[in-house]
């Protein structure tokens, strides 16, 4: 029934947190869509919670034509990593950043690899638990 509504916002899972964008808004102008980035936090006694963060990294990048083609979540992904190989990240590490389970974190770094613009790099280990591959920004 959304002609009683004042207000619809619609929440979108993407690769790095959700975007929130509002297909409805009474007596008002439209808001701009935005993005919010999870990040899981260890709250004590073996549990974590899920925080949330608003984000306009990815928006700032696309309306500089810095990434013209990219996908604004990838981006947001990709812009969460250092930028120094000494900071990469092991993919343990990427899931707790994210929230994201293994194999979505799995296909969204291969994604990343891939990506025009801002990308990760690879740097491979030998996959044992003291030398696991790691990925930073390019």
């Amino acid at each position: 029934m959304p002609g009683a509504m004042d207000v619809v916002i619609e929440t979108t899972r993407t690769a790095t947190g959700a975007k929130v964008s509002f297909d409805k808004q009474k007596d008002d102008e439209e808001l701009e869509p935005y993005h919010v980035l999870t990040q899981r936090v260890d709250i004590g006694g073996g549990r974590s919670s899920l925080i949330l963060e608003k984000s306009t990294v990815a928006a700032e990048l696309l309306n500089a034509n810095l990434a013209q083609d990219a996908n604004p979540e990838l981006v947001e992904f990709i812009m969460r990593f250092p930028e120094s190989e000494s900071g990469a990240l092991t993919l343990t590490e990427i899931e707790e950043m994210t929230g994201l389970a293994r194999t979505s974190a799995e296909r969204t770094v291969k994604k990343a690899e891939r990506a025009t613009g801002p990308k990760l790099k690879k740097i491979t280990g030998d996959g044992s638990k003291h030398n696991p591959t790691r990925w930073f920004r390019v």
